[in-house]
């Protein structure tokens, strides 16, 4: 149905340490077409000069407004505390990367013209290092020109891989990014900067959503060094990448298996979960603590049944990368140089809240909590965190010792 009113879009940036690029993207949303938006900058605890930029800016444009978070809470929470604040609609801008001059008209132009929740854009991709475009997506060759609904937007975006599927290049009503936020709730708060957008996604598609697709180049993503999608280079950086990309993947297991349940579609578009769970590329390190922290959740996001075969992978790769570089003494495993010492009870697979006070997010969800009340709790939980209040006691012991867990999967072969 088409309507005539010119609705308020807000563009949210999640901002940390981007005092070098925030300037960019301030001026790419003063340069929209478009007449009526604001501009919600989250400064998420930054320790560089973002916030005095973005406030110089706020000073002399009415409709840029500056928040700035107490601590940095990661990207995740950062989108998220911006949709508490937006308008009825809602473009997100990272501060490193390009909203195109048109980008907001023409995304509100389909979804007035066809009251769709999602308005996917097309987009390019800019290698910061070859200062060069290397990439274009025309995305309604692949999800069609026409809207979809239901199950028929799970599809297409199942079949959208990799980059494609992201917060950014699409134009939401604020009511569809409110449903998966209370949906999530907890989840909210833990700091996530990997996958965040498959695990949102996840919670919003346990919903049905109508979207369409437009061939407007609405977004230009810069690949860089500093961007958090980039590649890892220390054994740091790979266990930190890995261990999170999964984490939260296990954290959006519950919705994906809703889907599946549901639709029967296999929803992880990051990759093909029957690639994925071959398991042919698992990063080895040196510490064997976090060799079995990364197996764990590894073993733990198991969307679908993959029967035998996959559980003796699962082993393999246990029996190459953990238990050949140790051995039990006196109860605990021993490396075989005598510099770590774990004990099989101890719990190394979360760092996140998944529990609280005895109820899941499911639970929590089910009484119907409204947004104000979600992040009252999200901010509840942020501010125990941070006052050093050990609040992944309950979701620790829900998960158990880790050799406990390799027991209890591997003994189904």
């Amino acid at each position: 149905m088409k309507t005539s009113t010119k609705p308020q879009v807000s563009i949210i940036t999640p901002a940390f340490n981007s005092a070098h690029c925030i300037e960019n993207a301030l001026k790419y949303a003063l340069a929209q077409t478009y007449a009526h938006w604001d501009m919600i900058v989250v400064n998420d605890g930054s320790t560089d000069n973002t916030a005095e930029i973005v406030q110089s800016y706020a000073d002399k444009h009415p409709n840029i407004k500056l928040h700035t978070l107490p601590r940095n809470r990661g990207v995740f929470y950062a989108r998220n505390f911006g949709v508490t604040l937006a308008s009825e609609f809602v473009v997100f801008l990272d501060a490193d990367d390009e909203l195109t001059p048109t980008a907001i008209e023409e995304a509100v132009k389909a979804q007035q013209e066809h009251d769709v929740d999602i308005v996917q854009s097309s987009y390019a991709v800019f290698v910061d290092k070859m200062n060069a475009r290397v990439m274009v997506k025309y995305m309604n060759e692949q999800m069609g020109s026409a809207p979809l609904s239901g199950s028929k937007v799970i599809q297409a975006y199942s079949q959208v891989q990799g980059i494609s599927f992201t917060m950014w290049a699409k134009l939401y009503k604020r009511s569809i990014l409110e449903f998966a936020i209370k949906k999530l709730n907890i989840i909210s708060a833990n700091k996530l900067n990997y996958a965040e957008d498959l695990l949102l996604f996840a919670a919003m598609f346990t919903k049905d959503v109508k979207a369409i697709a437009t061939n407007n180049i609405a977004y230009v993503f810069h690949m860089n060094d500093q961007s958090l999608s980039g590649g890892a280079k220390t054994e740091e950086q790979v266990f930190e990448k890995q261990y999170g990309f999964n984490y939260t993947k296990h954290l959006a297991k519950p919705y994906i298996s809703q889907i599946f349940q549901t639709t029967g579609i296999k929803f992880d578009t990051y990759s093909a979960s029957e690639n994925w769970f071959k398991m042919l590329d698992v990063p080895k390190f040196q510490n064997i603590r976090k060799q079995i922290q990364v197996l764990q959740v590894w073993m733990g996001v198991g969307m679908h049944n993959h029967g035998s075969e996959h559980i003796q992978k699962l082993k393999q790769l246990w029996d190459e990368n953990v238990f050949s570089k140790c051995i039990l003494i006196n109860g605990l495993w021993t490396s075989n140089d005598g510099s770590e010492k774990i004990d099989p009870n101890e719990v190394l697979y979360s760092n996140c809240v998944e529990i609280w006070n005895g109820k899941t997010s499911e639970e929590i969800y089910n009484e119907n909590l409204d947004l104000k009340q979600t992040f009252e709790l999200i901010n509840l939980i942020w501010s125990s965190k941070e006052n050093g209040v050990d609040v992944t006691k309950q979701t620790n012991e829900l998960h158990g010792g880790w050799y406990n867990n390799y027991i209890k999967i591997t003994s189904e072969l």
